[in-house]
This record gives structure tokens, C-alpha cells and sequence, in this order.
């Protein structure tokens, strides 16, 4: 069976090259060559569903499968725990889409995601509609298209420093957020990635750098304020001209 992979990855500061199993294995021990950062294209290749790329897969108490080297999480089949919280393997990099996509109920109220992770998936908590409380990664750098879509009883979510792309709908339906902060480091914040969110009220943003899609906040009935940095009123009109009037820029 094929088990090569093409993409790169990041850790603490360091780049890696990964083209096969034995490479994440490596990444792991923080050996590898040192390439180009990460694109949004390649996280998305890192994250895709494609169960044919792992020559062996194991299960936890809880049935769910990851790479042998349990370097991804690769499908909660069928979740078979009680437990209201999960704890996410320590050696973990990537969670693949649709890894968590809710088909049948999924008790889970606390998540714990580890430091390892870099990638979240497309669609890879949909519609989990108990995840009230996530631990995020401080190293993650991306989150994928729907990922956390209908996820309407979490009410928090601390974007890390090292995030750069959050695609489009990623947090849609999110109606119990209230206030978010996003880091100084995000490129790419996707079209309607936060529509719906009715309960949002503020949200600052800390990027002089970075891309807004359409329609981020459609549908965020109690939006109040919007806190950008400072001499980026031009920049930010621009990319949110129906919220203008709640830009504040920061002191």
C-alpha cells in the first residue's frame, strides 16, 4: 500500500519536509530538512480524508482510529465512550476531516487537543452539538473549512498565537461564542467563518496583515464592536463595509 504523503511542516521554528510515514516519524523527533513554511494548500492536503494513505491504523478505549504512529487522528467510527471529555494523543499533528463529523450523537462536552497538533481539518467536529469547552494547541496553524460548524453549545474558543488560516464557515452556527480574539499572525480569516453566531458580541482583531472574506459576520445579530489595530480603519472598512460603523480602532 502507498503510504507516501507530500507537504511540509512546522515546528518550533524549524521545517520539515514529509513525504512518507517514516518522515512523520521523524518530525516527531524533530529531524528532517529544512524547507519552504507551510501554504494553506498544503494544510489542506495534510488534512484530507484519505484513509488510503496509512499502511495500518489503531484504535483507543474510545474506538477512535488513528495512524499507527498515532501522528494523525484519522476517525471517531463509532465513538463508543461515555466520558463527557477526551484527551487527543499527545503525539498527534493533524486532525483529518471529517474526523469527528457528528452522523450519530457524540457525548463529548470537554476536548482536550495537545500542543502537537498543527492542522484541524474540513468538517472534522460538524454539528457536534455537545462540545461545550475545547484546550487548543498552542501551536496550531490551521483551522479547516467547517470544522467546528454547529457547534452551538461551545462557548469559548482561545485562538493561539500561532494560527494563520481559518477557512470559510469554520465557526458558522457557533451561537453561544460570545467574544473572540484573533492573533496577530492570521493570514486568512474564509468567507461566513463566523456567521450566525448570534451571541457574538465582540470580537478583536490584532492583524495589520491579513485577508477577510465575504460575509464573516452575517447573521451575528449582537455584534457590537469591532477592535482592530490601529491606522488599519481604511484596511478594515474595506474588507467588513457592512460593519464599518462598529469598527474601534485599538489604543
Amino acid at each position: 500500500m502507498d503510504s507516501k504523503i507530500n507537504g511540509y511542516l512546522e515546528l518550533n521554528g524549524s521545517i520539515f519536509k514529509i513525504s512518507s510515514i517514516d518522515d512523520l516519524k521523524k518530525f516527531v523527533s524533530r529531524v528532517g530538512k529544512e524547507m519552504e513554511e507551510m501554504t494553506q494548500t498544503d494544510f489542506i492536503t495534510l488534512c484530507e480524508a484519505d484513509y488510503s494513505r496509512f499502511v495500518k491504523d489503531i484504535y483507543d478505549d474510545c474506538r477512535v482510529r488513528y495512524s499507527e504512529d498515532r501522528t494523525f487522528l484519522v476517525k471517531a467510527d463509532s465513538f463508543s465512550c461515555s466520558l463527557e471529555e477526551y484527551k487527543i494523543s499527545n503525539s498527534t499533528i493533524c486532525i483529518l476531516s471529517k474526523a469527528f463529523e457528528n452522523d450519530s450523537p457524540i457525548d463529548i462536552k470537554r476536548l482536550f487537543i495537545p500542543n502537537s497538533v498543527i492542522a484541524i481539518g474540513a468538517n472534522s467536529f460538524y454539528n457536534c452539538r455537545q462540545l461545550q469547552t475545547i484546550i487548543i494547541s498552542n501551536n496550531l496553524q490551521f483551522i479547516g473549512k467547517d470544522a467546528f460548524y454547529g457547534c452551538s453549545n461551545l462557548s469559548s474558543f482561545d485562538f493561539p498565537e500561532s494560527l494563520k488560516f481559518i477557512e470559510s464557515e469554520a465557526f458558522l452556527g457557533c451561537s453561544s461564542l460570545s467574544s473572540i480574539t484573533l492573533p496577530h499572525q492570521l493570514r486568512i480569516l474564509g468567507s461566513h467563518a463566523f456567521k450566525n453566531c448570534n451571541s457574538l458580541k465582540t470580537i478583536c482583531f490584532n492583524s495589520q496583515d491579513i485577508e477577510i472574506g465575504s460575509g464573516v459576520f452575517e447573521g451575528c445579530s449582537s455584534l457590537e464592536k469591532i477592535i482592530i489595530p490601529k491606522g488599519c480603519r481604511n484596511k478594515y472598512e474595506a474588507m467588513l463595509p457592512f460593519n464599518k460603523e462598529k469598527l474601534i480602532e485599538n489604543e
